[in-house]
């Protein structure tokens, strides 16, 4: 067991070498939370440190990148707060169902969610800043209309290519839509975006061939 200090919910324990470490706090009666022994309002946590990451739930965290799922529990997935990016191909083929990204999470990284076959459901955070290459490419159960949320800057190269989405609205922050961002997205029929974002008439290389039809609204 490490001692450490509580500040609002968090706890600050220092430095901690690699192997597992278990964490024993009292609770606030009145904000039980789950595991929690009732006798005593006792709550037990392990979590084990690899070379520099540590295990959060089923989430491996290493300076704020979530770089790995183990796959393990329920696919319908909540990316706690304080994970201020999607590392590299974290969830790639993996069979996540749906994700909430934390309003902390800014990036999303090259083919993070790449080939989920199962994803259904995204519900992006108020961070978010990129999209980056790949980062959903043949998620093909991403259908009906596609909301990119306010905020986001970038989208890169095939960043929805193949998905299976019919209606695509993009924010007013984006500055940068990838080549083939939306590529083979044979459903797509509809994009739209608000006056003061980019002109996206030059931008046909975002698009399959037969490209959607653009709505300024």
């Amino acid at each position: 067991e490490r001692p450490g200090v509580v500040y609002n919910n968090s706890a600050e324990i220092g430095r901690l070498s690699a192997g597992p470490h278990t964490f024993r706090m009292q609770i606030d009666p009145d904000n039980v939370v789950a595991e929690a022994d009732e006798s005593n309002n006792i709550f037990e946590k392990t979590v084990t440190i690899i070379e520099g990451a540590v295990s959060v739930g089923h989430f491996t965290v290493e300076n704020g990148e979530l770089i790995a799922w183990d796959g393990q529990g329920p696919t319908d997935l909540v990316v706690p707060a304080g994970v201020t990016s999607i590392g590299r191909g974290a969830f790639s083929g993996s069979a996540v169902t749906s994700i909430r990204l934390s309003d902390s999470v800014e990036v999303l990284g090259f083919q993070a969610f790449a080939t989920c076959y199962s994803l259904t459901n995204v519900i992006f955070g108020a961070g978010l800043r990129e999209i980056s290459d790949h980062c959903f490419f043949a998620c093909r159960e991403l259908k009906n209309s596609f909301y990119v949320p306010e905020g986001v800057e970038r989208v890169g190269d095939g960043a929805f290519d193949s998905v299976g989405c019919s209606r695509i609205v993009l924010p007013t922050t984006l500055k940068s839509l990838g080549e083939q961002a939306f590529g083979s997205c044979y459903s797509l029929k509809e994009v739209y975006f608000k006056a003061d974002a980019p002109r996206l008439e030059a931008k046909w290389g975002s698009f399959s061939q037969g490209a959607p039809k653009l709505y300024q609204y």
